[in-house]
């Protein structure tokens, strides 16, 4: 399918995760029967550094589906711009505007969804870095909706502050080769429930 009437259907929200920017929609219109299901890739893989993939969306409107091609080139844990929440996610260098987010990232040779498109990054010295939620959370999220359980992702309900810094290190006392960590900056207490970590 080439293109979409930009008609538009009512729909109704199934669930949401504001934590991986996800959501799922239900829309009741038999205009919808003829589209064929695209398969989610396994839970429990995620796609190997420079494998292709397909972007998918609708960039700065139209009618006529976009399509933009891209390699893998990063997995790792980054900032959700929506939430401020790290979470495990793909880098493509395939473009990804606005438009985009919701749309699927395919898999070049299987056309399995290895992501779902969300963010990019942008600034100067910044191109093609484009990010996507994987398929572990979006799973772990229609599993969540289906079974009718909590969406959101477990928290430590802190801050805190990599060690990665020598001088860090040396200022809290730290000896060389003996001690490792992670600096607890701050705490968000929740009422009725007891603070087991303490900043400092």
């Amino acid at each position: 399918v080439s293109h979409f009437p930009s008609d538009k259907f009512r729909a109704r929200v199934e669930g949401v995760c504001h934590d991986t920017d996800l959501a799922v929609l239900r829309v009741e219109t038999p205009d919808f029967d003829d589209i064929p299901e695209m398969k989610i890739a396994d839970e429990a893989s995620l796609p190997s550094l420079f494998d292709t993939v397909h972007v998918v969306g609708y960039p700065i409107g139209g009618d006529s589906r976009c399509v933009t091609e891209g390699v893998v080139s990063r997995i790792e844990v980054v900032e959700y711009s929506h939430s401020l929440r790290h979470c495990l996610a793909l880098t493509v260098d395939a473009a990804i505007n606005s438009g985009n987010s919701g749309g699927p990232i395919l898999d070049k040779a299987t056309q399995e969804i290895v992501g779902i498109a969300f963010q990019k990054l942008s600034g100067r010295g910044v191109e093609n870095m484009g990010h996507g939620v994987p398929t572990p959370l979006i799973h772990r999220f229609l599993r969540a909706v289906d079974e009718n359980k909590p969406v959101q992702l477990p928290s430590l309900r802190c801050e805190y502050q990599v060690l990665e810094n020598p001088s860090i290190r040396k200022k809290l006392g730290m000896v060389e080769g003996k001690h490792t960590g992670t600096l607890v900056t701050r705490v968000h207490e929740v009422e009725g429930e007891p603070v087991l970590l303490k900043p400092g």
